[in-house]
């Protein structure tokens, strides 16, 4: 079993932290009592308006961040932190934050911005790659730099500075999930968007149930499986009613870090590159961050749970299920000729 365990915690951190950001020279433990402001200038202040907790993995690397700012900045670029989605807008609106001038940073979650800026969508599209490898390749060479052509273009105010290498999104489940029709009327709990769309497209019966509702629809019976991370996964210890942990990603998390292009752009020279080297850091902290998430794997093994392993032709037929069905063309076509051109270079509209 340790043997088995060490081959699953490896292949995740080989697939994961491809196309991440190679550490900077920025200090690698940084206090904001160390930095001073000059005498003469008042501190420039960036909104940094994050949906997620103050505790936990992110905010260690958001806190970070600010400290690095900070210091290497001598004091004339604070980050002011907002956890809990406490400035009043939720991940849906982070586009309408930048161009409402609400905040100067935030996260950008691919998919959830859809109603918004329909090329959003582009970014998750589930079932599109055959691996972590080739899909942050992907993002980081192709998909980002379009979308920020797309977010300048569109007056949405906004620059995507960084990716922060979320973990896959898999299939937890009672029964393994190894052949084509083990997925044909699975009930599953997913989170409504794209993704949900896809899995009715292959045959699975999708339920849009909250994180905090998982455990209950589980245990009723109401389920028999759910797509989520590691991270909700043990969270709601799936191991006292689940059996199997299956290695099919649907998806990459796609959590990109972004700022306010006008509050960017204003800022002088030598402050646009702290800030550049800072986000470099967090990028690469965050790739970082991936051993909690083999930690995590442990903790559903611990528990009883087991890594199956789909045949390689599963996520193959899926992807050409949806693309016989127009799902990937149908999202291109509402993103605009950038959006067809990017689908088309994949072989997916």
């Amino acid at each position: 079993m340790k043997e088995k365990v060490l081959l699953v915690t490896v292949a995740l951190l080989v697939g994961s932290l491809v196309g991440c950001a190679a550490p900077t020279a920025a200090p690698t433990a940084p206090t904001a009592a160390t930095a001073a402001p000059s005498a003469d200038l008042e501190p420039i202040l960036w909104r940094f308006g994050s949906n997620y907790s103050s505790a936990g993995v992110k905010s260690e690397a958001y806190r970070r961040f600010a400290d690095i700012v900070e210091v290497t900045s001598d004091g004339r670029l604070k980050i002011e932190m907002y956890w809990d989605a406490s400035l009043g807008f939720k991940n849906s609106e982070a586009l309408v934050a930048f161009q409402s001038g609400l905040v100067e940073i935030t996260e950008v979650i691919g998919g959830s911005n859809t109603g918004s800026e329909p090329f959003d969508a582009l970014i998750c599209m589930p079932f599109l790659f055959p691996d972590a490898l080739v899909y942050n390749a992907w993002r980081a060479n192709t998909a980002y730099p379009k979308y920020n052509e797309i977010l300048e273009k569109r007056g949405w105010n906004a620059k995507v500075m960084g990716d922060k290498h979320n973990p896959p999104i898999l299939f937890f489940s009672k029964e393994p999930l190894t052949k084509t029709e083990d997925f044909k009327g699975l009930s599953v709990r997913t989170w409504g968007g794209p993704v949900s769309d896809s899995l009715a497209v292959v045959g699975c019966q999708p339920f849009v149930i909250s994180t905090a509702e998982i455990f209950e629809a589980l245990h009723r019976g109401m389920i028999d499986a759910s797509i989520t991370t590691y991270v909700s996964a043990t969270e709601t210890h799936f191991w006292e009613v689940l059996n199997y942990v299956n290695m099919m990603p649907i998806a990459q998390g796609q959590d990109a870090i972004a700022v306010r292009l006008d509050a960017y752009n204003k800022l002088p020279a030598d402050l646009r590159e702290v800030a550049d080297q800072a986000f470099l850091d967090l990028e690469a902290h965050n790739c970082r961050t991936w051993v909690y998430q083999a930690e995590m794997l442990q903790m559903l093994l611990d528990g009883g749970m087991e890594v199956v392993y789909p045949d390689a032709e599963v996520a193959i037929s899926m992807r050409a299920t949806l693309v016989e069905n127009q799902f990937y063309k149908k999202f291109a076509d509402a993103a605009g000729p950038e959006g067809v051109e990017l689908m088309k270079a994949l072989g997916a509209y």
